[in-house]
């Protein structure tokens, strides 16, 4: 095991919800979802099918780094536009 802790789509979708102060509408049309699927995801009460959870996983990878000091919370990536 490489010693990172991997979040779960709840923790990502949840992060890009609280974090980027987006909706679910917005996240879902981001992801090729519909919002109640976004809402179900983020109380997990939702398995997506799998295209769906990489474009949350890929989504979340593109507005968030890692920090190596605190592997619990993401941080902004300073990169990225949105």
């Amino acid at each position: 095991m490489d010693g990172m802790r991997h979040m779960s789509l709840q923790e990502m979708v949840n992060a890009l919800l609280e974090l980027e102060g987006m909706s679910q509408k917005k996240l879902a049309g981001q992801v090729g979802s519909s919002q109640p699927v976004i809402g179900r995801i983020s109380k997990h009460n939702k398995v997506p099918s799998y295209t769906v959870g990489k474009n949350i996983e890929r989504f979340y990878q593109e507005n968030f780094s890692i920090s190596n000091a605190n592997m619990d919370e993401p941080v902004k990536n300073k990169n990225s536009d949105q």
